[in-house]
């Protein structure tokens, strides 16, 4: 062994001493002594100390509690974007109008959001024949304008006040919107109530495109308890709707086979159609019923129910303003079902505004050039209320024969007066059902 390697303990020699530092250079006791280096400026502060180096740490420290967030968050959205639920409505309503044949959107997770997905739809089709209104008028199809076919959407959904009419009538004025020949205005009675809903949601912004929306979407998962024809179902859904096998964008069209065809207007779920076919009878199959609203006074029907002059003097002028930039301007005063017009008639805190809806509003309306039609039930034209899917709300066949009356009673010079009204009659009168014009095909559900 060298001496060099000897130890002083092994020698029994005193290690010699280590030389101090010299403090006049500016060494400190560390300079000397390796393992004892002190990093502290004159202040006592570690250098590497910094806001920035703090903030990176904070950073690092919270992404690692975030990433099994983030992970569960990324599983549970995947589903939303395979089925087509969480696509941005310009990206659902492209694919949709690109695909051949027909195709059916429906969202389930997320909302409908009729006002985003319909401004969509008119600015991407650019229709002729246009129409606008609440859900009441979304069973107008292409084929009940023959000859106009190409050129129809039905923008139903879009317009859910007056101040909505008004809000569309601006985004024409802008040209937001492609403006149309022809516009079909379906008005509801509560639009020109004394409380009616002075907000617009019009335009509006896409959902899918938030963060925030996604969370809301990812709530109505969790709730929904993820079993059953829930999250799960997701996964496995196929690219087409059950019964039509129409290709299907989203979770109702997918799973339920529900949603919105390319020119606009609703399919309904196919089953509720089959079980008509088997059963054919009138139901009242909103929720609540639309009956048991006029009869508690509640919903559309909530007190005070009076009609506004005012309000309804706006609608015309809204109208007529449209009606000004060269728009052959329709209005509808959509149908109840005879049970439901018989209940609102007989129930005397409705009865002076219904009265104004039925008979004033529209001698308003012609007044100002604006043809109208008033077709109050399907009792008014020899129909039941089998042709009814509810209270309110109309069914497609119900559907066609007001589209034949409007295009009868609109200027044969206008775009409406090029409806073959023959071929009309005769496509009605193949329907296969009251509520429809074809019966789901029930072998090929799921």
């Amino acid at each position: 062994m060298s001496p060099s390697s000897i130890s002083s303990s092994e020698t029994g020699n005193p290690a010699p001493p280590q030389a101090a530092p010299d403090t006049s250079r500016g060494e400190s006791p560390g300079a000397v002594i390796g393992s004892s280096i002190d990093t502290r400026d004159e202040a006592g502060m570690d250098p590497s100390d910094t806001p920035f180096s703090r903030a990176l740490s904070f950073m690092g420290r919270a992404m690692r509690f975030m990433a099994p967030v983030a992970v569960l968050f990324l599983l549970l959205d995947l589903p939303l974007w395979k089925n087509g639920d969480a696509w941005p409505v310009f990206h659902a309503m492209r694919v949709q109008q690109e695909t051949p044949g027909e195709a059916l959107y429906g969202r389930g997770w997320f909302s409908q959001q009729f006002n985003v997905y319909k401004l969509a739809g008119i600015r991407h089709r650019k229709p002729k024949i246009l129409v606008i209104g609440s859900s009441r008028v979304m069973q107008f199809r292409d084929f009940m304008f023959p000859n106009l076919e190409e050129g129809f959407y039905n923008g139903g959904g879009l317009i859910q006040n007056a101040s909505d009419l008004a809000a569309f009538a601006d985004l024409l004025a802008a040209g937001e919107i492609p403006a149309p020949e022809g516009l079909i205005v379906g008005i509801d009675p509560w639009w020109i109530k004394t409380i009616a809903d002075t907000s617009t949601w019009l335009p509006g912004a896409d959902e899918a495109t938030s963060f925030g929306g996604h969370v809301l979407a990812l709530r109505r998962i969790i709730d929904d308890g993820f079993t059953g024809e829930g999250f799960l179902a997701d996964w496995t859904a196929r690219d087409r709707s059950p019964f039509f096998n129409y290709p299907a964008i989203g979770r109702m069209a997918r799973l339920h086979g529900g949603g919105f065809r390319k020119d606009g207007s609703r399919q309904y779920d196919p089953r509720m159609l089959i079980d008509f076919a088997e059963n054919p009878r009138y139901e009242d199959r909103e929720s609540p019923p639309v009956l048991l609203r006029v009869r508690r006074l509640n919903r559309q029907f909530a007190p005070p129910v009076r009609p506004d002059p005012g309000r309804a003097e706006g609608i015309v002028a809204v109208l007529s303003a449209i009606r000004g930039r060269g728009i052959a301007v329709h209005a509808l005063l959509p149908p109840f079902s005879d049970e439901t017009l018989s209940a609102i008639r007989e129930t005397p805190a409705l009865s002076e505004w219904w009265r104004y809806y039925a008979e004033t509003f529209p001698r308003m309306l012609s007044e100002s050039g604006i043809p109208v039609v008033s077709i109050s039930s399907p009792s008014d034209i020899g129909l039941s209320d089998l042709y009814m899917i509810d209270g309110f709300h109309p069914g497609e066949v119900f559907a066609a024969h007001i589209a034949g009356a409007m295009a009868e009673n609109g200027p044969p010079a206008g775009p409406l007066g090029r409806v073959d009204a023959a071929e009309l009659s005769r496509r009605i009168a193949g329907a296969q059902l009251q509520l429809a014009f074809r019966v789901p095909p029930a072998a090929t559900g799921r």
